[in-house]
């Protein structure tokens, strides 16, 4: 056998060990363990009360744990908030998406990840926002314009509810918030 190779499989993308996370005297975390592995999708599923939003409120950074520990990649996973979290490639989908009618739609998609799109530290380059806007909405087989406000659409569509772990390296500057827009204009 090679020097350095060896037969162990590679730690999980993400792993959850012993989580526990209390607002006074109620628990709402009580040492949850799981992990997620490489190229999988994993639903969380619960009841109203049931600790989601904390768990992904932990994950993501907006809240630390009272006990437990996650790893990322196999690394101790401690992030101090919402940013650093998203510049490890983590980020959040909120169910309640709060949406800025009169903005056009590449600004909600990168709200919170306009530091990518800076040249020279100061000028934001909105060529390449609405460059990455239109391809994440050509993936996701939306047919919008998104230089056009969010108002000039119609939102009854579902929310992307959950933590997303983007693949960084394939998708520069993809914001993990994302939105469903229908093409349907408003009257």
């Amino acid at each position: 056998m090679e020097r350095g190779v060896t037969d162990q499989p590679p730690p999980p993308l993400l792993a959850i060990s012993g989580l526990t996370k209390r607002f006074g005297p109620s628990t709402v975390l009580d040492n949850v363990s799981f992990a997620i592995p490489y190229n999988k999708v994993v639903g969380l599923v619960g009841e109203n009360g049931a600790g989601k939003s904390t768990l992904l409120n932990l994950i993501s950074g907006m809240l630390r744990q009272d006990s437990g520990e996650m790893f990322l990649h196999g690394k101790k996973y401690e992030p101090n908030g919402y940013k650093a979290a998203c510049q490890l490639g983590i980020g959040r989908a909120f169910q309640e998406q709060a949406l800025i009618l009169n903005v056009p739609v590449y600004e909600n998609l990168m709200l919170g990840h306009e530091e990518r799109f800076l040249l020279a530290g100061v000028f934001l380059n909105r060529k390449a926002m609405i460059a990455t806007a239109e391809r994440m909405i050509r993936e996701a087989g939306i047919d919008v314009d998104v230089r056009r406000a969010v108002g000039d659409y119609d939102r009854n569509c579902p929310s992307l509810p959950g933590t997303v772990l983007s693949d960084r390296s394939r998708t520069p500057g993809h914001p993990s918030r994302r939105t469903n827009f229908s093409s349907r204009q408003r009257s």
